[in-house]
């Protein structure tokens, strides 16, 4: 399996769009790590930006709306080469009490970057992060391509499923170079996400609350943060270097990690250290419609950047949750990323050699 090369990001010129939320702050780090120059652009009023205790002197930032224009002179005055365009609402369950919102950050957001950037020179390659809920679910589950039909339902899967088609569009206008992202189900320490599983899960135990799972036999592709985070890294280079213009190219596990909720869960309360009064059930009242079974063919990025999932769904959940007792112990925060970082490099390596 690769990783991303040194000497490639090292002084490369990145903007990074949601730098402060929770892929972008680990996304963030391994750029710096590989020694990339960075510009951040966040709207730092989000309740759940959890990057804020740990904020970096090795990046510039912006603290914006992307539907604004206030950021703009910046931007076009750092000169970016690479641009990852994370920053978005990102729930789903948000998207239906705000529906509106969700269209306006997501879409008029994504619009807003993309008229900017398409007219800077600097800009070499653009990802666009969308999602795994962009696909149509019309196929009795099967996994999905990255041909597969795109249509998502509810308000946020639609917002980015409408991403999909803009960037698609503006390849074929203006040969942009630029491309989308879909990942799996991602988890990973520092996502305080309300309504989401392993957050919920672990603020339930922390509390020693009854967690109740909505939706306990839906099947997800779970995958630990780094893994898409790798799959952007070695795609940008592959665009950089000039490979074959490619729309869009799924991150996932393998097909033995796509487990349903309820294993994930069960998994996570017999891994925590017992708490009296935690306890997680199956909850038998959910008004919100969510996609049963969700099922995602990452073999493009196999076949074209060498990319696959290290950790399975077990190393992986462990590594979130040792994460988050950490953290609740006094850790720091962008030293347990550093450490998860370290040690997803050394079995990385030691992949490749074995």
């Amino acid at each position: 399996m690769n990783s991303p090369n040194s000497e490639f990001w090292n002084k490369k010129k990145v903007l990074i769009t949601g730098h402060t939320g929770f892929k972008g702050s680990w996304l963030k780090v391994w750029l710096e790590d590989l020694g990339a120059d960075l510009l951040g652009l966040s709207f730092n009023e989000s309740k759940n930006n959890f990057n804020r205790p740990y904020a970096s002197n090795n990046i510039m930032n912006i603290d914006s709306d992307l539907n604004s224009n206030s950021w703009q002179k910046t931007v076009t005055d750092f000169r970016p080469e690479i641009v990852f365009h994370l920053a978005a609402q990102s729930l789903v369950l948000e998207g239906y009490k705000n529906p509106i919102e969700t269209f306006k950050t997501n879409v008029g957001g994504t619009i807003n970057l993309l008229s900017l950037i398409s007219e800077l020179d600097s800009v070499k390659t653009s990802l666009i992060v969308t999602t795994d809920k962009v696909y149509l679910d019309r196929d009795n589950h099967a996994y999905k391509r990255e041909d597969s039909l795109i249509g998502g339902t509810d308000p946020y899967s639609a917002s980015k499923s409408a991403v999909e088609l803009i960037v698609s569009s503006l390849l074929k206008a203006k040969n942009s170079p630029l491309s989308t992202v879909r990942s799996g189900n991602v988890i990973g320490g520092g996502d305080w996400s309300y309504n989401r599983l392993i957050p919920e899960i672990v603020n339930h135990w922390h509390k020693s609350e009854t967690l109740e799972l909505r939706s306990p036999n839906g099947v997800r592709p779970w995958l630990h943060v780094l893994e898409p985070i790798r799959g952007y890294l070695l795609f940008a280079e592959y665009l950089h270097r000039g490979g074959l213009v490619i729309p869009a190219m799924n991150f996932a596990p393998s097909f033995s990690n796509h487990v349903p909720v309820n294993q994930i869960a069960q998994k996570a309360f017999s891994y925590l250290p017992s708490r009296s009064g935690f306890k997680i059930m199956n909850s038998s009242d959910y008004s919100f419609v969510e996609t049963e079974v969700l099922k995602l063919d990452s073999d493009l990025a196999n076949k074209t950047i060498n990319w696959r999932q290290l950790w399975n769904w077990e190393m992986t959940l462990e590594k979130t949750l040792d994460w988050y007792t950490n953290y609740l112990q006094g850790a720091d925060p962008l030293e347990l990323i550093k450490s998860d970082l370290s040690s997803y490099l050394h079995d990385l390596a030691h992949e490749k050699t074995s």
